[in-house]
């Protein structure tokens, strides 16, 4: 269990293995939770940002911050100001380095699989290319999987 409360599942890691098996592999995540990177993947883009970086609301620095909890009033380590989580709030626009990689990979893939999301949380099911709710789907649950 992380400190907060997701853990490391079988499709984590075979997602991971993927990323050996194909040497183009991307994976693109909504997840905050850093769960990818602990399974073995390196190659993660992380639309949503992660929980384990804080972000200075001053300055903009960003670095790892394993601390659970943060401190009441955490402070940027080289300006003083307030870090908070870097993560995508509702309301924040993605980060645009990120949103484009992901969105050049998609549309570069030969397979494109999404797995453990409805979909529908904005702006993967915009993107080109992008399955309807109404398409035929292969839709993998993490305790009954087999793949369609």
């Amino acid at each position: 269990m992380t400190g907060a409360g997701a853990e490391l599942n079988r499709s984590h890691e075979a997602l991971a293995r993927m990323e050996e098996v194909h040497p183009g592999w991307k994976l693109i995540t909504q997840n905050v939770d850093g769960l990818h990177q602990r399974a073995g993947s390196r190659r993660v883009l992380e639309l949503h940002g992660s929980i384990w970086r804080v972000r200075c609301t001053e300055c903009g620095e960003e670095h790892e911050d394993r601390a659970v909890p943060l401190p009441i009033s955490p402070s940027c380590r080289g300006c003083s100001g307030l870090v908070r989580p870097a993560v995508v709030w509702f309301g924040e626009s993605l980060p645009g380095a990120v949103l484009d990689e992901a969105l050049a990979a998609a549309q570069a893939s030969d397979l494109f699989l999404v797995i453990g999301t409805s979909g529908a949380v904005s702006p993967p099911p915009r993107w080109p290319g992008w399955p309807s709710p109404a398409a035929p789907s292969c839709r993998a649950r993490p305790a009954t999987s087999s793949l369609c």
